[in-house]
């Protein structure tokens, strides 16, 4: 189960690290989601390290979309 996170600032810092800041063409996010719109797919290395950070339940991948 994710734990809670206080320092979202620093969460999306490092997901933007993950993924790579000029990798990424758009995001938003709503109460439950943050949703990315990727030139590339990101590797699955790159996606487990995401799934591991705190407060991430779960990443989805559909496309470059994650």
């Amino acid at each position: 189960m994710a734990t809670k996170v206080r320092d979202y600032a620093k969460l999306a810092k490092d997901i933007m690290t993950l993924v790579g800041e000029d990798n990424v063409t758009s995001a938003a996010h709503c109460a439950t989601r943050l949703r990315l719109v990727l030139k590339e797919s990101p590797s699955a290395e790159v996606t487990a390290k995401i799934s591991s950070l705190p407060a991430v339940i779960q990443v989805v991948e559909k496309g470059a979309n994650i």
